[in-house]
């Protein structure tokens, strides 16, 4: 890895990846395929097409990473891949390897963060909508939302 660069990335246009490895963490490979109808559509997408997508998904997934280091930085750039995986593509990554939206549903119904980041998969635009559109989903959100921003908040403190 280049000196004072904190995450490196690699895109495999031809398959459809994204490897990512930051400093003192494990390297992991995003496969744009798995998103929600990226198999059906990337084989008719032109290389500059795949190209601006790939760069979209990188910065994406590295900007959640941004004020975080090691472990905490893949563990964030890991939550935003399976938020993007889940459909929910307005989320970052946090602390977490788990969603923050799968987390908040299983506090909402109860499920294991696992299973609830399994039914979130299973469903369709209008079923995640609905269950987004809850009272209590978007209680546990602000939840969850409120505790990363607080960790952080903290992060920032012990780095000044």
């Amino acid at each position: 890895m280049a000196k004072g660069k904190k995450i490196e990335t690699a895109i495999d246009l031809e398959k459809g990846t994204l490897r990512i490895a930051t400093v003192g963490a494990n390297a992991f490979t995003c496969n744009v395929l798995k998103l929600s109808g990226m198999a059906e559509i990337w084989p008719t997408m032109s290389e500059l097409q795949r190209q601006v997508f790939m760069h979209g998904v990188k910065q994406k997934v590295c900007d959640s990473a941004s004020a975080l280091k090691g472990a905490e930085a893949e563990d964030a750039m890991r939550e935003t891949w399976g938020n993007l995986l889940a459909g929910d593509w307005s989320s970052k990554g946090g602390v977490s390897s788990t969603s923050i939206a799968a987390q908040a549903y299983a506090a909402t119904t109860g499920k294991t963060p696992e299973k609830a980041a399994e039914a979130l998969a299973k469903m369709d635009e209008k079923e995640i909508k609905k269950v987004k559109a809850g009272a209590a989903f978007k209680v546990e959100m602000a939840k969850i939302n409120l505790a990363r921003a607080t960790k952080a908040l903290e992060a920032e403190k012990k780095a000044a």
